[in-house]
This record gives structure tokens, sequence and C-alpha cells, in this order.
């Protein structure tokens, strides 16, 4: 619960609004953009310039495109965990891989 004491603010507003969550947040076409090059491997920086030099009066930060690359790799992920995913693509990938289990949830050992 919240009291008003004062409706006034306590101080002066900002003439930048640089680091704002809400100015810097990725567009659609931004987002696709960053999806693409994190498929492509390329490092959050670049990024980050790549997206200011398509838009000179963007606010973005680099913890928006970390953030937006951590919800690009959960969305491929989907439900599974690391490690099953990380099971599925050496399965799926046919790399030569051996286990060992502790208990039914617990990996042990990973060859």
């Amino acid at each position: 619960m919240m009291k008003l004491i004062c409706g006034v603010h306590n101080h002066e507003m900002k003439n930048s609004l640089v680091g704002h969550p809400y100015v810097g947040r990725l567009t659609k076409d931004e987002k696709i953009v960053v999806a693409d090059m994190t498929k492509s491997m390329v490092k959050p920086i670049n990024i980050l310039l790549t997206l200011k030099e398509h838009n000179v009066n963007s606010y973005t930060t680099i913890k928006q495109i970390y953030n937006a690359k951590h919800a690009y790799h959960s969305f491929i992920r989907g439900s599974n965990i690391e490690m099953q995913q990380l099971m599925m693509l050496l399965d799926r990938d046919q790399y030569i891989h051996w286990h060992m289990m502790k208990d039914d949830n617990v990996v042990r050992d990973l060859f």
C-alpha cells in the first residue's frame, strides 16, 4: 500500500531518457535483427552497433540486447532445460557421446 503525502515530484525532470527501459525497448523489426544476428553468432556489442547505425535516435542499451538474446534462446529451447537441450542436440547432430545418470533426473558424467 502506498500513501501519497504530497503530489509534487521531489526532483527535476531529466533532460534525457537514456537508459530508461521504455524508450530503449526494441521494436519488432529490431527483435528480428537481433534473432538473425544471434543465429549468426554475432557478438552483442556488434548487434547494438548495427541497430544504432540503422536508427541514430535509438536509446537501446547492451542489457536490452542481452535480454533479447536470452528471450530468443528461451523461445528456441522451448520447455527444455539446458541439459535436455544439450542432449537433444547431441542426438540430433549425431555426436558420439556417453552419459551416466546419478538419479533419474541428475546427469553425473557426460563425455
